[in-house]
């Protein structure tokens, strides 16, 4: 084995040798892959470089062998991750000497227990291009060209000893793969050899990524400065005239996250009745952190006199569970499983505050809910812009520009420190110190791009709800369009761009959630008019009326009538229609 001393791949030569001897005398195996060439793996037609991180490893022990995870308890480990065959641990090298010194400080220690971690498995920590851990353990994912190449996986597998894994009903021609300890390679070398077979339209690891972890009678409505900002007037999204309109009645907003409390006081009387755990490919979904609460209550929790306000307080929160946020790492396929089950059952659209590699099988699964999701009108993608201003905007929020993409801002009205930058952001909404739910019934305060994320989810809902029609790029454009021109960097018209003055770190502005829906639905109005034709108003119109139709209810002046209209039709989430 060869270490070759450059900044891209490897650790200083007495880190590694410090390190090999490590490795050397517990006995476990590693399977690197550090060379003069740079390592990378297969997206989207292109290979996407890696860095090998020189602080961290990643080291695998079989669950057969409990007395090997055992003996790891004694290192310094930043992460544990399981799945169904290893307990993976990632090592923070930092501590190697700490682990030696525990384990090998015993002078009677015997060579038995040496001998166990035999069974183990070592494999590096890669870097993306943001800098993000992405951890290498035995699993990898093959998509297939057809049904009728599953003989050829088959060939394949038995070629490089794996183990067939797991397939999705959602994702059919997916397969994730195992090493397997005959395999004697690297998993990402694997991955790459299958994918440059031309044998399969895809092959790559399954990176485990450190999860990043965006007017009325509410008691604690005050402290919403997102909805209502008194100390800055007009840096909210004007959400209190958007309610005179529309309150996403009838609209589904999956929260595609670590799972809701959903008896949380706050959020259960907005529960969708469907959820799904893209971690176990079962119902109902399960709740693995406090993250996907918060987000849930930005942008849905109801108007019930108990705690805060929601963006679209009569839309349906459907619980779509995909990473365990406590272990810090999750992957690729748990996203794209997520997707895919969330738009094919009915969610209108997915809020995603979260990132992972680029991966093809998250692609694929947005590809399917832009084109076929709402019966061919296209799911609405919201994607928090990431948290790292140096790094710019992370997948899949820089996939393509159908994803809508949002940064996040200060009570200030100023973009935030960390809020990631860049030609994908497009719009930008409140995200320091926003007030939600939380598990237990409680409510915290959380910053990020993480909170930005679910007020736009929540402005799109009321938008499908007064005008179900429109496609998800008229969703897009009338959410740009209207959007508040705020913060401290001027405006210009980009060629790529068509929706008005755009820049780089506030994207179109501040979405607005009163414009928006005024845009979708615009004012009617019969002041001092005798009607005697043929009128239909539906969906939303204006704020203030001597008629009011609101909840699903319906007016009808019949045929041949006539009547004498002073004012202006109020509709919210109804119809008015004179025949």
């Amino acid at each position: 084995m060869q270490f070759k001393d450059n900044a891209s791949a490897t650790y200083s030569k007495k880190k590694w040798r410090k390190f090999l001897f490590f490795l050397l005398c517990s006995g476990v195996s590693f399977w690197g892959s550090i060379s003069a060439q740079s390592p990378y793996y297969h997206f989207n037609g292109k290979k996407i470089p890696l860095s090998v991180s020189k602080e961290k490893i990643c080291i695998l022990t079989p669950k057969v062998h409990e007395s090997t995870s055992q003996k790891l308890q004694n290192a310094v480990f930043e992460s544990e991750i399981s799945n169904d065959d290893f307990i993976i641990h990632v090592v923070d090298m930092k501590d190697t000497s700490a682990y030696y010194a525990s384990y090998y400080g015993n002078a009677d220690a015997g060579r038995k227990e040496k001998s166990d971690l035999r069974n183990a498995i070592a494999l590096p920590v890669y870097h993306d291009r943001f800098g993000m851990d992405l951890v290498l353990a035995n699993l990898l994912k093959v998509r297939l060209k057809s049904v009728s190449d599953t003989s050829l996986l088959q060939e394949e597998c038995q070629r490089y000893k794996l183990e067939i894994k797991e397939s999705s009903a959602w994702l059919p021609l997916w397969y994730v793969l195992s090493i397997t300890p005959e395999t004697r390679m690297n998993t990402l070398d694997v991955a790459n050899r299958l994918h440059e077979s031309g044998l399969f339209l895809a092959a790559c690891p399954e990176f485990f990524c450190k999860n990043t972890v965006e007017c009325v009678s509410e008691p604690d409505f005050d402290l919403q400065w997102n909805l209502s900002n008194e100390m800055h007037p007009g840096i909210d999204i004007s959400i209190c005239q958007a309610w005179e309109i529309s309150q996403g009645r009838g609209v589904n907003i999956a929260i595609v996250d670590g799972g809701i409390d959903k008896e949380h006081i706050d959020l259960k009387d907005n529960i969708h009745p469907m959820s799904f755990d893209a971690m176990t490919q079962t119902s109902p979904s399960k709740q693995y952190s406090s993250h996907g609460t918060h987000c849930a209550g930005i942008a849905a929790a109801p108007i019930n006199g108990r705690m805060i306000a929601g963006v679209a307080p009569q839309a349906k929160l459907m619980d779509v569970s995909a990473f365990p946020l406590e272990t810090q790492y999750s992957s690729g396929i748990r996203y794209a499983i997520a997707i895919s089950w969330a738009w094919k059952n009915g969610a209108d659209i997915l809020s995603c505050s979260w990132h992972t590699n680029n991966d093809e099988a998250v692609k694929e699964a947005i590809d399917s809910a832009l084109q076929y999701g709402r019966h061919g009108k296209g799911t609405i993608i919201v994607k928090s812009a990431g948290n790292d201003s140096t790094k710019g905007v992370s997948f899949p929020g820089n996939y393509r520009p159908e994803v809508l993409t949002v940064g996040s801002i200060s009570q200030q009205g100023i973009i935030a420190p960390s809020s990631s930058i860049g030609d994908e952001v497009d719009v930008c909404a409140p995200g320091v110190n926003i007030l939600s739910t939380y598990p237990d019934g409680i409510l915290n305060l959380n910053s990020g791009t993480s909170m930005a994320c679910p007020h736009v989810s929540g402005i799109a809902a009321l938008l499908l709800s007064v005008r179900p029609d429109l496609t998800g790029q008229q969703v897009r454009d009338i959410i740009e369009q209207t959007a508040k021109k705020i913060g401290d960097t001027s405006y210009a018209y980009h060629p790529e761009r068509s929706n008005g003055t755009w820049n780089r770190k506030y994207g179109y502005g501040l979405v607005d959630a009163a414009a928006a829906v005024r845009k979708a639905c615009p004012v009617t109005s019969f002041t001092d008019r005798t009607v005697t034709e043929d009128i239909q108003v539906e969906g939303c119109h204006v704020e203030t009326g001597d008629i009011s139709v609101e909840n699903g209810a319906s007016v009808l002046i019949e045929a041949g009538s006539s009547a004498t209209i002073t004012g202006k039709i109020k509709v919210k989430d109804g119809s008015f229609t004179i025949k």
